[in-house]
């Protein structure tokens, strides 16, 4: 767990190091004694360390956004490698919006027109890239984080992250500043430019040419209730190799639903003939999964995500699924074979007609005595907590707690048990949220 835990982190401290080393360079063009001998040279260099750092760190995230699976060993999952995606592209974001706030500051104490033009829509070609860029990060950052968008718009919205990283490319390699008096800063920005438009061409302008896919065919589309759809499908050639309580991404060749990728978590089990993914048709552009039709092309990525029973080292084991989130134990409690595994599976539902997965996890069961299903609906009992499961008589301190399901029913289930001395060493949670 320690090894994993430190692969996990190492993702992180690679971003933040990659992020900060153009400083290094930064501090030997001029001596720090000058560049902070004032307070307007202090804002200055406050505001070019902000736009160095801020920068590099674009770059690097958007790396993070090509969905590649060598980033899942750096960061121990690709919900993982979201998760930093998010929290990066927050920060880059932040540094890029007070760099020329910072540069412009000292305009308060030095009338400088080259300043002033920070804030006003300048004819010097430097300054106007930077606001051009300045104002599609802050459009970005607008409909990012205000604005609920349905996923296929949002990942228009993220079309936005490659237009304002070539528009602050161009600033920082034409602006007068430390890289054009340093070579060495110079061609270091250059890199990162660089670094920053691998991705774009890699997901933006020509992905069929990188990005390797795989077919399948739709067999099946199996309605679970009125809002829930499993659809299965066959290889088109050799079937691609994935584990239990994985996820991938899908693009089903269809008008009806379009032509972008959603991620879901894989229902089936590794040994069976048949790929499967359960899909939860709510809203307009999920809604129309069910009527997918048999003999539809499926394009898939994947596989993806560390979520597996396997990973934890005990073998008494909870797992823990509110609503849709059971579909990633689904594909787990058929492949265990192990007869060391004690398994007692919590689904969690609003009542019990929304259990559209309770007799198929009910077959799993009769063929392995080990593994216990129990339902726990809200609307009889409330919410599933920490002090539900020990009423029940868990043991919560001598069991791995797998948690998959809304976001705030896991962070919360994970803070109440972490508040009773449960180790954190011993939660394993699947939060994969793009948003």
């Amino acid at each position: 767990m320690l090894v994993q835990k430190m692969k996990g982190l190492s993702g992180w401290f690679i971003v933040g190091a990659l992020s900060v080393s153009p400083l290094f360079i930064w501090a030997t063009i001029q001596p720090l004694s000058e560049r902070f001998a004032t307070f307007t040279t202090t804002l200055t260099s406050i505001g070019q360390m902000l736009g160095l750092v801020g920068m590099a760190m674009f770059a690097l995230n958007l790396i993070l956004s090509t969905r590649h699976p060598i980033l899942e060993r750096f960061f121990n999952g690709m919900n993982r490698v979201y998760l930093a995606h998010h929290t990066f592209g927050a920060i880059a974001f932040s540094l890029l919006l007070f760099h020329p706030i910072f540069l412009a500051l000292k305009f308060a104490f030095v009338a400088s027109p080259r300043d002033a033009a920070l804030f006003l829509l300048s004819t010097n070609p430097p300054i106007l890239w930077g606001i051009f860029a300045l104002l599609s990060m802050m459009l970005f950052l607008v409909l990012t984080f205000f604005v609920s968008f349905a996923y296929d718009k949002w990942r228009i919205t993220h079309k936005f992250l490659a237009a304002s990283f070539i528009l602050a490319s161009i600033h920082t390699l034409i602006i007068y500043s430390d890289t054009q008096v340093s070579s060495l800063l110079y061609w270091y920005m250059v890199f990162f430019v660089v670094l920053g438009l691998i991705p774009i061409i890699y997901r933006t302008v020509a992905p069929k040419l990188f990005v390797s896919y795989i077919e399948y065919i739709v067999d099946e589309v199996r309605p679970m209730d009125e809002h829930t759809v499993e659809i299965f499908m066959k290889p088109v050639f050799k079937p691609f190799t994935y584990k239990a309580g994985q996820f991938i991404f899908i693009s089903f060749k269809t008008e009806i639903v379009g032509d972008e990728f959603h991620p879901f978590s894989i229902v089936s089990s590794p040994d069976e003939s048949r790929l499967a993914i359960a899909v939860k048709t709510l809203g307009d552009h999920t809604g129309k999964f069910k009527l997918i039709a048999k003999n539809t092309v499926a394009k898939i990525e994947g596989p993806f995500g560390v979520f597996s029973n396997e990973r934890a080292p005990g073998k008494n084991q909870l797992w823990i699924a509110g609503g849709i989130g059971i579909t990633p134990f689904i594909g787990m409690a058929k492949a265990i074979i192990d007869p060391a595994y004690r398994i007692k599976i919590y689904y969690c539902v609003t009542n019990k007609t929304e259990a559209v997965f309770l007799e198929e996890l009910i077959a799993v069961a009769q063929k392995n005595p080990n593994i216990t299903i129990a339902t726990f609906c809200s609307n009889e009992r409330g919410y599933i907590s920490a002090d539900a499961l020990q009423a029940m008589g868990e043991d919560i301190f001598a069991n791995e707690i797998l948690i998959c399901g809304p976001v705030p029913l896991m962070h919360s289930l994970k803070k109440q048990l972490t508040a009773k001395g449960v180790s954190r060493a011993h939660i394993h949670t699947e939060e994969f949220a793009l948003r």
